[in-house]
């Protein structure tokens, strides 16, 4: 969830409820307090800096031509024995 909980977050000023009525729903989804709540966000958080702080590759597999024909611009089409 804290993964977009920083959309909550930009969203609050507009959204005065935003912020405290998910920090609510969250809790009493998972059976937390506000302070495990807390908890949880600032380890995500600390989770979420230092993944973005790497270099990260994908690799797209068999599915790579599907991708590289999109990048190219051409029309994006599956091949008849995808499906």
């Amino acid at each position: 969830m804290c993964e977009h909980f920083a959309l909550v977050l930009t969203l609050a000023p507009i959204l005065p409820r935003a912020k405290n009525d998910t920090i609510r729903h969250f809790c009493q989804l998972n059976g937390m307090t506000k302070l495990e709540f807390m908890n949880h966000y600032f380890d995500s958080t600390a989770e979420w800096e230092f993944l973005s702080s790497k270099k990260w590759s994908v690799n797209f597999g068999k599915f790579w031509p599907l991708i590289a024909n999109k990048k190219s611009g051409s029309a994006f089409t599956l091949p008849p024995n995808i499906l």
